[in-house]
């Protein structure tokens, strides 16, 4: 676009989304199901305006995605600003997505410990690390949700099952495998 057209944030949005990781693993369709089952989950899907003080860390979320401050200070960006709020959320999932290849080889279950990670950061990773089972965490954000609960309640928005012996489904299918079975 020229310099005086504005930019469409949910084309921006899919531009940014298309070069991650998680697309190129899951498909488009995908990864961009998954990041509105997040932006969901953080902001009920408002943009700049949803704003909340109940982040893991205590510090106040902003945004789309609902970026810290110090995250915003480790991309050098500005949380308020709605592209750049973009950039980092979607970026930070797919840096868990990423580092998740410790703990699994399936893409839906690394998209689970990503959104471990998006809500609890490296010490939701290190809780993992140190169950050995594959336990989500249970690290609580200010307002008493663990960052396993949040996980889940991504992977549900997302059309996933997490836990309890649950099946995972593939989120591009129509009809889950469980219910095509004889």
């Amino acid at each position: 676009k020229g310099d005086n057209d504005e930019i469409d944030a949910n084309d921006f949005e899919d531009r940014v989304i298309a070069q991650t990781a998680l697309a190129k693993d899951l498909g488009f369709t995908a990864a961009k199901k998954l990041f509105l089952a997040l932006r969901s989950q953080e902001s009920g899907g408002q943009d700049m305006n949803a704003v909340s003080p109940t982040s893991v860390s205590g510090q106040v979320a902003r945004g789309r995605y609902q970026v810290t401050d110090r995250l915003a200070k480790r991309y050098n960006l500005d949380n308020t600003n709605l592209l750049h709020n973009i950039t980092m959320g979607v970026d930070y999932l797919d840096e868990g997505y990423e580092k998740a290849k410790e703990f699994a080889k399936d893409p839906i279950e690394r998209a689970a410990v990503a959104a471990t990670y998006f809500h609890g950061g490296d010490g939701a990773l290190s809780n993992l690390r140190k169950s050995g089972d594959g336990t989500l965490s249970t690290t609580e954000d200010a307002g008493g949700k663990s960052s396993g609960s949040y996980a889940e309640d991504v992977m549900a928005k997302w059309g996933q099952k997490v836990r309890d012996g649950q099946e995972f489904v593939d989120p591009t299918s129509t009809t889950p495998a469980s219910l095509t079975q004889a």
